[in-house]
């Protein structure tokens, strides 16, 4: 039977593939600018993530049965039993969601190339390769935590 924790763990993998591509591409001398590999890979990495993120909010409240697809925030979690408590990471999502990480995450991302920039990086511009894999990284630590809190009961 397939879980949300399941679908968490499938979608951080995917993203893992994404960020070890578009690392490769970048250090390998890619003939393509890192303008170019950004607009190419962010996009997919964030979908992949976001999704993650959902599946890792709908397995806190135990939600059955499942979706077809995962909530992308807090507000769009499905209703709760009466008389469920919310569960505090859940509110701890939220609070992130507003300010902090996960804030971040949820931006949105130019879709290709800004004609703006033309190619040029500028200082405060869309999320990178770093910056993704950070979020990769603190999405598997949730992910990992949530495992551990699930085993103590």
């Amino acid at each position: 039977m397939a879980t949300a924790r399941g679908f968490a763990n499938h979608a951080i993998y995917m993203a893992r593939v994404l960020l070890d591509a578009w690392e490769s591409e970048l250090a390998g001398g890619s003939e393509l600018s890192p303008e170019v590999l950004n607009a190419a890979f962010a996009p997919a990495v964030r979908l992949h993530l976001i999704d993650a993120y959902g599946w890792l909010l709908l397995e806190a409240i135990k939600a059955q049965p499942l979706p077809d697809h995962p909530p992308h925030g807090v507000g769009e979690l499905p209703t709760q039993q009466k008389g469920l408590a919310v569960a505090e990471r859940v509110e701890e999502f939220a609070r992130l969601e507003h300010s902090g990480w996960l804030a971040d995450l949820l931006s949105p991302v130019p879709a290709g190339l800004s004609s703006r920039h033309k190619g040029m990086i500028v200082g405060g511009g869309p999320p990178g390769l770093r910056e993704f894999a950070s979020w990769r990284d603190s999405l598997a630590d949730v992910f990992n935590e949530m495992g551990e809190s699930a085993e103590e009961y």
